[in-house]
């Protein structure tokens, strides 16, 4: 029995190190992202380009509108286009194909 143990503590050992990673990665991507903001804000043109993991958020921000949309019904103006994204995607998801339902004709 100590031979599982000691497997599935180095498991969540391994688990929690790329919990760590994951959440280091995070934190530089909202630095980085909160710095360029502010100098936005200010008036100048920033000498880097916007980090490109924000918009690993995306789906995030879309789920988010999708439950503002559904409790208030107005859509978020700031920024609808996660929304909108979503509500496409799940669109054309929903939609079924003549050609994958109608089995293998030539």
């Amino acid at each position: 029995m100590t031979g599982k143990k000691s497997l599935l503590g180095s498991f969540l050992s391994v688990r929690r190190w790329f919990q760590l990673i994951f959440l280091g990665i995070t934190l530089a991507i909202g630095i980085q992202f909160t710095w360029f903001v502010f100098i936005l804000e200010q008036g100048v043109v920033p000498d880097f380009n916007r980090p490109p993991g924000v918009e690993a958020f995306l789906p995030i921000s879309a789920l988010v509108s999708l439950k503002h949309t559904l409790s208030t019904w107005p859509i978020n103006d700031i920024h609808p286009s996660g929304l909108v994204i979503f509500l496409i995607v799940c669109a054309t998801a929903s939609i079924r194909s003549d050609r994958r339902t109608s089995g293998n004709r030539c």
